[in-house]
C-alpha cells in the first residue's frame, strides 16, 4: 500500500495513458442509496467516509493526468478529467456482479468498489476436509441473511473476464476480509485491496481502514504536486 502513490508508480500510470481508460464510477454495494446512508449514519458512517477518501484518490489521479497535458507541452491534445459518478446498489446481483453497464449495454469495471456487508471463511482445521471458500455477503442484511452469499472466486472470475475498465481500489471493511483479498489479489484487473482481517471486525478495525485511506489521499496530494513540478520543469527545458 505504501508504494501505491509512489512517485514512480504514478508517473508510470500517467505516462502510458492507462488511467484514461478507467470507468469514472465508484460503486458502493450494500447500501441502497446516498439518502439511505445519510439517514442511517450509525450503520453507514464508515462507508460514507470511505467514499469521501476514495473519491479524493480518484480525483487526484485524474488531476495528475491533467497536469501531464498542462505542463507537458502537449498542445492540441488536451484531456479533460471525466465526471466522477457514484452508484449505490442494495445488493450484489449474481449476474451483474460489480459490473457497470453503459447506455450501449457495454459492461466495465468500476474504478473503485466499496462493500458494506459481511465476509465468511470456514477453516475446518483438519487434513481430511478442505477449508471452505471465502465468501462475501450480497447485501448488508444480517449475517447470512436472506440475500445470501457470493463465492469470492466467482467475483474474481467476473473481474478477470471483464475486458473494459480496471478496479484501482476495492475497500472491504468486512469480517474475514483477508481471505477474500487473497482470492481477488490474483487478478491483474485489480490494483489494490483494503481488507486484512482474519476474524470478525469492529469499529476499531474500520477506523484503521479509514486512516489508511486518509494516508493514501495525503500521499496522492504530495505526489500530484511533485509530478506537476516535474512536467513543468521538463517543459521549460524543452522550450529553452
Amino acid at each position: 500500500m505504501d508504494d501505491f502513490f509512489s512517485y514512480q508508480n504514478i508517473l508510470n500510470l500517467v505516462s502510458d495513458g492507462w488511467i484514461e481508460t478507467l470507468n469514472p464510477t465508484i460503486l458502493v454495494t450494500g447500501i441502497e442509496s446516498f439518502e439511505f446512508a445519510l439517514n442511517n449514519k450509525n450503520e453507514c458512517a464508515g462507508a460514507l467516509a470511505a467514499l469521501d477518501h476514495s473519491s479524493t484518490l480518484l480525483s487526484l489521479l485524474y488531476l495528475t493526468q491533467e497536469a501531464k497535458y498542462i505542463y507537458g507541452g502537449r498542445e492540441g491534445n488536451q484531456w479533460q478529467p471525466p465526471i466522477i459518478e457514484v452508484e449505490f446498489r442494495k445488493e450484489i446481483d449474481l449476474e451483474e456482479n460489480i459490473g457497470i453497464t453503459n447506455q450501449n449495454g457495454e459492461v466495465s469495471l468500476p474504478s473503485i468498489w466499496i462493500h458494506l456487508g459481511h465476509g465468511s471463511y470456514e477453516k475446518y482445521g483438519c487434513e481430511e476436509v478442505e477449508d471452505g471458500p471465502a465468501k462475501i455477503s450480497r447485501a448488508n442484511d444480517g449475517y447470512g441473511g436472506a440475500k445470501g452469499w457470493i463465492d469470492t472466486k466467482q467475483m474474481r472470475s467476473f473481474i478477470d473476464k471483464c475486458s473494459s475498465g480496471h478496479l484501482l481500489l476495492a475497500v472491504l471493511p468486512i469480517c474475514r476480509s483477508i481471505y477474500s483479498k487473497k482470492v481477488l489479489s490474483g487478478s491483474s484487473n485489480i490494483s489494490m485491496i483494503i481488507g486484512e482481517d482474519e476474524e470478525d471486525i469492529g469499529q476499531v478495525q474500520v477506523e484503521k481502514y479509514l486512516n489508511e485511506l486518509q494516508t493514501l489521499a495525503k500521499a496522492g496530494y504530495d505526489t500530484l504536486s511533485d509530478i506537476s513540478i516535474h512536467y513543468h520543469r521538463a517543459n521549460k527545458l524543452d522550450i529553452e
